[in-house]
């Protein structure tokens, strides 16, 4: 899974930052394309459309119950998709990881 900070902290964040978050998602992301069985579950789409409050604890990235719990139910899902099809991931780079120098 991506770090996922909440919307409002990452609105801002300074771009050295915000980068090295992306840096780190896509190197995770490469890491789960050469893996058998091992998957990256993007779950910022998801975080995104509450309200940071309902699932986070803090402006940084920890999970509230309710976040857990989301989280949680994202995964059975995709689990059970994957399960039943020849998915790898579930993650669309914003930017390519080859052009972030």
């Amino acid at each position: 899974m991506p770090i996922t900070v909440p919307k409002k902290t990452r609105a801002k964040l300074p771009i050295q930052f915000a980068t090295a978050i992306e840096i780190c998602n896509q190197v995770m992301f490469k890491y789960a394309q050469n893996k058998p069985r091992v998957y990256f579950l993007d779950t910022r789409k998801l975080f995104d459309s509450y309200e940071d409050k309902s699932v986070f604890i803090d402006p940084i990235c920890h999970l509230s119950p309710r976040g857990a719990r989301l989280q949680a139910g994202f995964i059975a899902e995709v689990l059970s998709e994957l399960e039943n099809t020849n998915h790898k991931t579930l993650f669309y780079p914003t930017q390519n990881i080859d052009s972030l120098d």
